[in-house]
């Protein structure tokens, strides 16, 4: 039974063999006729009629099959390299070789030409590929000037027409009184006849609350929180009414009402994050002021049919005020964090921001719209994600500050301080990237042009007969700032765990600690040219020119250098001792 089973087994795993290889030749081909019909295409494209997000489905389908031809090549190339060996493994070619050793040999010859022919295909496909998103980049970059150097209706023009068309809209609103009938306007009604009376009832509490612990210095803070949450709560419950009613009926401007509810109970926490019981909290106001219109603004961009699409008055009037308003505050909210001790050495950045703030508000009303729309929602969104970053990321360092690390922090220990340290810069680390990346989605750049950006990376560049790799030496830049780190850090951690009574021992810490610093940053630096792409022969090639030149011009400091190494190891003197 187990005889027979063996060559069934055999023939089963090779016709599957059979029938993968031709699922990918047959995918092959697919790329073939599929990158064909893409430069079709993009040649009947139209920079008039042709949307950018048709544009952006097919850049999506090349990137795939850009990808899966770079795998393609990269796996077949290999499989060539391992027939390449197995070739080698044989010999060389003779006359008088046995029949098996030549049918071995045939069939590997055989096997390699169909590789490289797989791989010239793949290859193809690649470089078509590539092509493609070349014609398909430069085409979106062509549409994407055009809508944002094209102009209509300016501010002042609109705004001519805008009382007319202001009272034609009401008297039109007057006359249709359908909406007295409608089962949305009912169920407002009950809504906050419903939920008004809870929340007047509670906000009178916390009101209450904050009254009778005001003097109260430990809860200071939740007094604070509590007579804004009490100050504000009867509006909660009025916007959440109208929006859930809205929701309800399938009306999208009730989100606008929920944006209020949601920026209502928001602020009082911003309050909190931002002031962190300062006596003085100028940025308290702007920031709430501009954390709600960034909530509007949000609501227009997401939220389908939550805001008109054609451009009449009305709406560039209301655009407009909209830009206008957005300019005012973030100046107002600069500014006022400028007084902060964090960003006390940024003040000379202020300045600068201005004239980029009022870029976007000014072109919206010059008439080029898109323009206006586009830097405006790039710079004041950057702003907003920044603010809140760096709101998050003060927030957490306080939650995972030591309780001895008060006001003095007098009585925190070194080790509690550098794993506090270590903490904060994780915490950085995140929050930055996370910011980062929310700040490249508003300026409208989409993980398929960073892919398309860090594609252009990878492609190496050649400095005479080196090749260098842009995302290579940012790779290697990296190790050896993370290894830098690593050595400071365990330099000050050995430092506290190596503290003796004996001050004898000073010295012979001291000298290990320092010795130990060197020898990581040397091999960080080592772990580093070998990961960016560098020869480390070519390296001792440069040292050896260098060595020549430190004989001659850098005596004294390589002197100095070794003479401080000499002095850790043999400690002729040591921490404490006075010469005279």
């Amino acid at each position: 039974m187990r005889r027979l089973l063996q060559p069934l087994l055999l023939l089963l795993f090779l016709s599957l063999g059979q029938l993968a290889s031709a699922a990918d030749d047959v995918s092959i081909l697919n790329a073939e006729k599929e990158l064909a019909q893409a430069a079709e295409t993009i040649e009947s494209w139209d920079k008039e009629t042709t949307l950018l997000e048709e544009t952006e489905e097919l850049r999506s389908r090349l990137f795939e099959l850009q990808s899966a031809a770079t795998e393609c090549v990269s796996s077949l190339e290999n499989d060539v390299q391992i027939n390449k060996y197995k070739l080698e493994a044989l010999g060389e070619k003779a006359e008088d070789e046995a029949a098996e050793l030549k049918a071995q040999r045939k069939t590997l010859e055989e096997e390699g030409k169909q590789l490289n022919q797989k791989v010239a295909i793949c290859r193809l496909a690649l470089v078509d590929a590539e092509e493609q998103l070349d014609k398909i980049a430069a085409f979106r970059q062509d549409k994407i000037s055009q809508q944002l150097t094209s102009r209509t209706t300016p501010a002042w023009a609109a705004l001519k027409t805008f009382p007319a068309d202001l009272r034609k809209h009401l008297a039109s609103l007057a006359k249709d009184t359908e909406w007295l009938h409608a089962g949305w306007f009912w169920g407002i009604l009950l809504s906050l006849i419903a939920l008004l009376p809870a929340g007047i009832v509670v906000g009178r509490l916390l009101k209450d609350f904050e009254k009778r612990h005001a003097g109260d210095a430990s809860l200071k803070v939740r007094a604070r929180l509590a007579g804004m949450y009490g100050r504000r709560l009867p509006w909660v419950m009025l916007f959440v009414a109208i929006a859930a009613t809205q929701a309800l009926v399938g009306n999208t401007y009730g989100a606008y009402s929920f944006v209020m509810a949601l920026a209502l109970l928001t602020s009082p926490l911003l309050d909190y994050a931002l002031c962190n019981e300062r006596e003085r909290c100028p940025a308290s106001v702007p920031m709430r002021i501009f954390w709600t219109l960034s909530l509007f603004s949000l609501v227009m961009m997401l939220v389908p049919y939550a805001f008109p699409d054609s451009e009449n008055t009305i709406v560039i009037a209301f655009r407009s005020l909209l830009g206008l308003f957005f300019l005012i505050t973030a100046i107002w909210l600069v500014f006022s964090l400028s007084t902060y001790p964090e960003f006390s050495r940024y003040r000379g950045f202020r300045w600068p921001l201005v004239p980029l703030f009022m870029t976007g508000p000014l072109a919206y009303i010059l008439g080029y719209h898109n323009f206006g729309i586009f830097f405006s929602r790039g710079m004041f969104g950057t702003l907003m994600v920044a603010v809140l970053g760096w709101l998050f990321y003060r927030t957490l360092v306080i939650a995972l500050r030591p309780p001895s690390m008060g006001k003095g922090g007098g009585d925190t220990t070194d080790a509690e301080f550098d794993r506090f340290s270590m903490r904060r810069v994780v915490v950085l680390i995140i929050v930055s990237l996370a910011s980062f990346l929310s700040a490249l989605r508003l300026w409208q750049l989409t993980p398929r042009d960073t892919a398309n950006l860090t594609h252009r990376l990878s492609q190496p560049f050649e400095i005479g007969d080196i090749s260098l790799v842009p995302s290579k030496l940012f790779l290697g830049l990296v190790i050896f700032l993370l290894f830098w780190m690593i050595a400071r850090l365990l330099q000050r951690t050995a430092t506290n765990l190596l503290q003796t009574r004996d001050p004898a021992s000073r010295g012979a810490r001291q000298s290990f600690i320092t010795l130990l610093a060197y020898v990581l940053i040397t091999i960080g630096f080592l772990v580093s040219l070998s990961a960016a792409g560098l020869d480390l022969s070519n390296i001792a090639i440069i040292a050896g020119a260098l060595s020549v030149g430190i004989g001659f011009g850098l005596q004294n400091i390589v002197s100095n250098y070794i003479s401080g190494i000499i002095l850790l190891f043999e400690r002729p003197l040591r921490p404490g001792d006075w010469i005279r």
